[in-house]
């Protein structure tokens, strides 16, 4: 998924690049990544993955949602809640990564999610029919990785009760869809009301930050763009481990 996501990523920011850049100074192309942005990106999935890898005894962490070592409704719960925090965080990650990218290239209007008033592209918080359809894609991407994951993984193959439960898990599908439109959601929401927004009128673009030739069009200057990115993700990352939970009830009849 990881893998997936930074490659899916990666083709989207670098769309019509130059593009971007006259819209806002976000896209403005850097030279790297600091620790910060790695951390807030890839620390809480990654703690879940080797959780996982732990628990389940499997060192790639590849089982079908809810299987565990041993029996019990206590440890299947686990094991489900740990995979659908992975899942939720990077579908809300691949979602709302193609949402920003590929929405802001869209022809219509962007709309504040809050009163849906008109904004300039590029504003935190403001949403068009393509960028939405995008999350759900993205979302729907990384439900799709995931279920084909815990099909083709060697262990899982080697066993006929996991083959059959993997098999049978295609909520997966329409969980990822959901939690990359949710995960969309709250971060639109969240830029439209704690990030600030403004124009520069010196260089001619948005940007994140107030200043003295800057009008400011949205959002309180309260939470960075990496912020918010990690509390919509963590969100995500809660609904996919209480989802996951909830299915993996659903399918033992309890």
């Amino acid at each position: 998924m990881l893998v997936a996501f930074y490659l899916v990523g990666s083709a989207a920011t670098k769309l019509k690049m130059q593009q971007k850049e006259n819209i806002g100074s976000e896209y403005k192309q850097q030279e790297g990544r600091n620790v910060w942005q790695v951390l807030s990106n890839g620390g809480l999935p990654t703690a879940l993955a080797v959780a996982l890898a732990i628990y389940t005894g499997v060192q790639t962490g590849d089982v079908p949602v809810g299987w565990a070592p041993a029996a019990g409704l206590l440890t299947w719960k686990m094991s489900a809640a740990l995979q659908g925090g992975i899942l939720g965080y990077y579908a809300c990650c691949c979602g709302d990564t193609l949402a920003s990218e590929l929405g802001v290239l869209s022809s219509e209007q962007p709309r504040l999610i809050t009163n849906f008033r008109p904004v300039r592209r590029g504003t935190n918080g403001g949403v068009t029919l393509f960028g939405t359809a995008a999350s759900g894609a993205g979302g729907l991407l990384m439900g799709a990785i995931f279920y084909v994951a815990g099909l083709v993984a060697p262990h899982v193959r080697a066993s006929g009760e996991m083959t059959a439960a993997a098999a049978g898990q295609t909520w997966l599908l329409w969980a990822g869809l959901a939690l990359g439109l949710g995960g969309s959601l709250v971060d639109s929401i969240l830029g439209a009301t704690v990030q600030y927004t403004g124009y520069d009128r010196t260089q001619g673009c948005v940007v994140g930050r107030p200043g003295e030739d800057v009008t400011h069009i949205s959002g309180l200057a309260l939470l960075s763009n990496n912020l918010v990115n990690v509390v919509s993700a963590a969100v995500c990352s809660l609904a996919g481990a209480l989802l996951s939970v909830r299915m993996v009830m659903l399918a033992h009849g309890v």
